[in-house]
């Protein structure tokens, strides 16, 4: 019986959630979009609910802005864990075979402001 109602209150408590904390979890399955800024160092994710992230990478990934696809490699167990650091982004050369690039830093991009300001640090001609 207490189980029961530990496991209704619980549910209850997710449910009641607001849409907004629901909304700053990029989940891999949702992932619509996506662009490379100019330093090769983060991409701009857009999600299903057009949600923007960076994802700050370590490093420099190297040519990302002239990639036609990437994938995103998460170390969650399903297709509803959210990306975090230590998560990758993969891509593909013909010549040098598959190249991993760590994810260290998500952070969802807000405001229209400050979403300006992050897309217009992407490349030209990228994938926007």
């Amino acid at each position: 019986m207490k189980k029961a109602l530990f496991a209704a209150a619980a549910l209850l408590t997710m449910l009641a959630a607001p849409a907004s904390a629901q909304r700053d979890c990029l989940r891999v399955h949702d992932i619509r979009n996506w662009w490379a800024t100019d330093n090769n160092r983060a991409l701009i994710v857009e999600d299903s609910w057009r949600n923007q992230f960076r994802l700050t990478l370590i490093g420099t990934c190297s040519n990302l802005r002239f990639r036609d696809s990437v994938a995103f490699r998460s170390r969650g167990a399903t297709r509803l864990s959210c990306l975090v650091p230590g998560d990758s982004v993969i891509t593909r050369d013909r010549t040098m075979g598959n190249s991993r690039c760590a994810i260290t830093r998500v952070e969802r991009i807000s405001s229209g402001r400050e979403r300006r300001n992050r897309s217009a640090q992407a490349a030209p001609g990228s994938n926007q």
